[in-house]
C-alpha cells in the first residue's frame, strides 16, 4: 500500500483501481480540501475563523444579538462589548444575556421595521441655567441631530424660565418646520400643575398641619413612647392597626398618608395631652 502511495504506476491499461486505492485517493483529496479551505479562511477571514475555534460555541456567531455587539478577548476571556454603551459582557455564555442587555441598553439605537430612530441621549448645560443658555443647547441639539423639522411638543415644567426659553426657540427655527406650525409646541407638565395646585390647598390649612406633624413626630420618636401611645388606643377600644407615618415635607403625598394615618386617633391625641407633661402640641378638633 506504501508503495503504491509513493511510486506512480505506469499502465496503459484501463483498470478499475481497487478499494484500497479508491479509499487513499479520497482521504488525500479530502486532505487536500481541508488544507485548501484553511489557506481560504487564513486569507480572507483569519480573525472569524480564529474566534469561532476558540469559543465555547459551537455554532459560531449565528445570532441576530451579534449585530449589536462586538468580540474581544479580555485578559484570556472572551467578552461582548456593547455598540452603544461599551459595557462589557460575557462572550461565551450564549445569546439569552445579550437579548436582555438589548432590551435595557439605556442609549441603543431602536429600529424597527415601521418605527423611526429612537435614542436617549443627555446632554450637559452648563451654568447659569438662563433661558438663552437653555434655548441655545437645545436648538443646537435638534440641529445636531437633524430632527428640527420633525419636532412637534416640546414638554416642560411650568416656570418662568421655561415660558422664555420657548419663546426664543420658536424665534430661531422657524414655525414651518413644527408640526402643525408650532401650535402645540408648548406643553406643561401636568404633574408640575397638580403638584402646584395641591400646595396651594395645602397652604389653606397650613397651621393644622403642622400641628399632626409635631404630633406623629413626637409619638414616633421612640420605642417607648410608641408603645405608650399603642397602650391609650387600647384603653380607648381603638384599633392600633395602622402605625403613624411622618411625612417628607417636600412630598405632598406622604403629607396625605400622614393626615390619614392620624385621623382615626384624635381621640387618642386629646387623652394623651392629660397623660404626658412634654406632649404640648395637640390638634384641636376643628383642626
Amino acid at each position: 500500500m506504501d508503495s503504491l502511495s509513493s511510486t506512480p504506476i505506469e499502465n496503459n491499461n484501463e483498470t478499475e483501481p481497487s478499494q484500497d486505492d479508491e479509499g487513499q485517493a479520497i482521504e488525500a483529496h479530502v486532505q487536500g480540501t481541508q488544507e485548501e479551505g484553511q489557506e481560504e479562511t487564513q486569507e480572507g477571514g483569519q480573525e472569524v475563523s480564529q474566534s469561532v475555534q476558540n469559543s465555547s460555541n459551537k455554532k459560531g456567531l449565528t445570532s441576530e444579538d451579534w449585530k449589536h455587539f462586538r468580540r474581544e478577548q479580555i485578559d484570556g476571556k472572551w467578552k461582548a462589548i456593547c455598540k452603544y454603551c461599551e459595557r462589557k459582557i460575557g462572550g461565551d455564555q450564549g445569546t439569552k444575556h445579550l437579548h436582555d442587555h438589548i432590551r435595557i441598553c439605556p442609549i441603543r439605537t431602536i429600529r424597527g421595521p415601521k418605527q423611526s430612530i429612537l435614542k436617549t441621549v443627555f446632554v450637559y448645560v452648563p451654568a447659569p441655567h438662563t433661558a438663552e443658555v437653555l434655548s441655545d443647547v437645545l436648538v443646537n441639539s435638534l440641529y445636531d441631530w437633524n430632527i428640527d423639522r420633525k419636532l412637534s411638543t416640546l414638554t416642560v415644567d411650568n416656570c418662568s424660565t421655561n415660558n422664555a426659553m420657548i419663546h426664543l426657540v420658536l424665534d430661531k427655527i422657524s414655525p414651518s418646520n413644527f408640526v402643525k406650525r408650532g401650535e402645540f409646541f408648548h406643553m406643561r407638565y401636568c404633574a408640575h400643575i397638580v403638584n402646584l395646585i395641591v400646595k396651594d390647598g395645602m397652604n389653606a390649612i397650613y397651621g393644622s398641619i403642622e400641628k399632626i406633624r409635631d404630633s406623629v413626630s413626637f409619638w414616633v420618636a421612640t420605642p417607648k413612647r410608641e408603645e405608650k401611645f399603642e397602650e391609650t388606643c387600647m384603653q380607648l377600644n381603638i384599633n392600633y392597626r395602622r402605625k403613624l407615618a411622618l411625612d417628607c415635607r417636600t412630598r405632598w403625598n406622604s403629607t396625605y398618608l400622614m393626615l390619614t394615618s392620624a385621623l382615626p386617633y384624635r381621640e387618642v391625641f386629646e387623652r394623651l395631652r392629660h397623660r404626658e407633661s412634654l406632649y404640648k402640641v395637640v390638634p384641636s378638633d376643628d383642626e
